[in-house]
């Protein structure tokens, strides 16, 4: 027969896991990529009318445009899941052509998945043609 003796300690339990699903959906806010491209869409127009000049000579104020795109692409990484300091990379000669690619292309929470949807395998697709016609445009203007 065997007493058992109680001396006072308590025994720790783990505390209670919470249940975890797979469909558990995150907000990442930000903006989609169609609002990315309706924004820069925006900014391009902005950009040409604000390049028009009233008068021969005068400088014209393009600076905006430069801000709000960058604000776009911030906003855009922040949907990616991504820091919005990565906008530094706009700054950066070949940086910036792959931070154009993933913020067109990426669907929400790419950083998460690093899976591309439907439709950004077809954003790629267009974007691969168009750099290699740029390419072979750039060969054959040499000749």
């Amino acid at each position: 027969m065997c007493n058992e003796i109680d001396h006072g300690l308590e025994t720790k339990q783990a505390p209670a896991e919470q249940p975890t699903t797979l469909n558990t959906v995150r907000k990442y806010g930000g903006i989609r990529r169609t609002g990315y491209w309706l924004g820069m869409l925006g900014v391009s127009i902005l950009h040409v009318l604000l390049s028009m000049p009233l008068e021969p000579g005068a400088p014209s104020p393009s600076l905006l445009p430069i801000v709000l795109s960058l604000v776009l692409v911030a906003y855009r990484l922040r949907n990616l899941g991504m820091s919005a300091w990565w906008v530094l990379a706009a700054f950066v000669p070949i940086g910036n052509v792959l931070l154009g690619a993933l913020c067109g292309i990426c669907p929400e929470g790419y950083r998460d998945t690093r899976k591309l949807d439907a439709v950004g395998t077809v954003l790629a697709g267009i974007l691969i043609v168009f750099l290699f016609l740029t390419a072979i445009c750039m060969v054959v203007s040499q000749l």
